[in-house]
């Protein structure tokens, strides 16, 4: 057995592949571009955001507009 630290935590440490787009959400949350946040949420929150956002746009609550010239590939909803 080692007693090198590095070695013991090379061990422990799992590693992951991100996406660019996933890398860019830890970044943000890491460097609080995204507080209050502090996390990604789970599938129940998720569901629950979700089922929300639909039941507001077919109360009419919610209207699907889009955003300004430099981001039209996005799409932006806007609360009445």
């Amino acid at each position: 057995m080692t007693s090198d630290p590095a070695v013991a935590v090379a061990k422990t440490t799992k590693t992951i592949q991100l996406s660019p787009r996933q890398l860019c959400d830890v970044e943000l949350i890491m460097n609080g571009g995204l507080s209050p946040l502090t996390g990604f949420m789970d599938e129940t929150s998720y569901k629950s955001v979700v089922e929300v956002r639909d039941r507001w746009r077919s109360e009419g609550k919610l209207e699907r507009g889009k955003a300004g010239a430099k981001r039209q590939h996005r799409t932006t909803y806007y609360y009445n």
